[in-house]
């Protein structure tokens, strides 16, 4: 029996952008639930008792980078963002609920946030928000496609298996890279913007 070659690392990391390509579908169905909550958060007012939480949930996100140095703060976004994609991915199994909820509250609050920021800078402001999103949406639209994927070949035992192998190696090898990037811009943003 011949002995079968062993992938090189390019080859693997192709192989897992073609997954991510194969997934194309459910990846466009996580930007459009993501941009469709973006736009509510936007443009409709919410009532005045959940907007309270919204601004106590902010305060309390700005809150855990008061005092940070420049790596602590890198540390915390990429850890937090890691997490959060490793939920939506791997969670996604259970009929894509997890991913769906995270991206309806994210672009909710993305959108509620970037009204607030037109109504008081203008909307050139919009600009300043654009080096924090160029890694991390993309890893995070990735994230809650593949997951949505698993979810819908849960009951096909072979194609669940092939995608959940896949899905492993596109998390390390595509998502954390990804993550890893914006944590670094990001964080310098937020530690030298404030």
């Amino acid at each position: 029996m011949k002995k079968q070659k062993e992938k090189t690392l390019k080859e693997i990391y192709s192989e897992c952008w073609g997954f991510v390509k194969e997934s194309k579908k459910q990846i466009y169905f996580a930007i459009g639930v993501f941009l469709f909550f973006a736009i509510i958060g936007f443009f409709v007012i919410p009532p005045k008792d959940m907007e309270l939480v919204l601004i106590q949930k902010l305060k309390e996100i700005a809150e855990m980078f008061s005092g940070l140095g420049l790596m602590q703060t890198i540390w915390l976004i990429f850890t937090n963002n890691l997490f959060v994609c490793f939920l939506m991915l791997f969670l996604g199994v259970l009929f894509g609920i997890f991913p769906f909820l995270t991206l309806l509250s994210n672009g909710y609050i993305v959108g509620y946030v970037a009204q607030k920021a037109v109504s008081s800078d203008g909307v050139f402001i919009l600009w300043k928000l654009i080096p924090h999103g160029i890694f991390e949406l993309p890893a995070i639209f990735i994230s809650a496609g593949l997951g949505f994927k698993l979810g819908t070949s849960l009951f096909n035992r072979r194609e669940f298996l092939k995608n959940y192998k896949k899905a492993i190696l596109s998390f390390f090898l595509i998502i954390f890279l990804l993550l890893f990037v914006a944590a670094v811009i990001e964080g310098v943003l937020v530690f030298v913007v404030g």
